[in-house]
């Protein structure tokens, strides 16, 4: 940690990869050190790769994998990134309100994918839902609704539905 805090990263990133390589109590402190340089480089899916070496058997699996999710959601340059989001995800075990707040960045960051006129492979989905502005607004709708229905705080809840209402796509009937 001392080589990434003075900005030797070169060297931090060859140190935590020895200590993940070679110990296995300290795998998971050296996947997220890794996972964090990586992504302060614009490495995002690799460092969603060191969070991937966090075996499953470890207690510190979760919060790699909520990190991993967390990470493409907000920094996903595509829609594959975002439906590896997802399904990352649902591993990870999320509380109801953390994760309908991750699948609300996942649909917003798919619509504004969608809004920018990028091709899209047909048939291609984000967590079930065609990536087709339709579909983002599908997805972000019932996120937010699910986000609403865990929400405390009244105001809140009633923003929530609100936003909900308003991405909502239009139906003919």
């Amino acid at each position: 940690m001392a080589c990434e805090g003075s900005g030797e990263t070169a060297i931090a990133e060859g140190l935590y990869t020895t200590c993940a390589r070679t110990d296995a109590a300290y795998v998971p402190t050296a996947a997220t050190g890794l996972a964090r340089l990586r992504a302060a480089g614009g490495a995002v899916r690799e460092a969603v790769r060191a969070l991937d070496l966090v075996p499953p058997t470890s207690r510190a699996y979760p919060a790699a994998q909520q990190e991993a999710a967390t990470l493409l959601a907000a920094t996903g340059t595509d829609t594959t990134d975002l439906d590896q989001a997802l399904v990352i995800a649902g591993r990870a075990g999320f509380d109801a309100a953390d994760r309908a707040r991750l699948d609300a960045a996942v649909y917003r960051r798919g619509l504004e994918l969608v809004s920018t006129g990028r091709p899209v492979s047909s048939g291609q989905t984000i967590g079930g839902q065609a990536v087709s502005e339709r579909g983002m607004r599908r997805g972000l709708e019932r996120a937010l609704r699910d986000l609403a229905s865990v929400t405390a705080d009244p105001a809140e809840r009633i923003a929530l539905v609100d936003e909900a209402n308003a991405v909502r796509p239009w139906s003919m009937t």
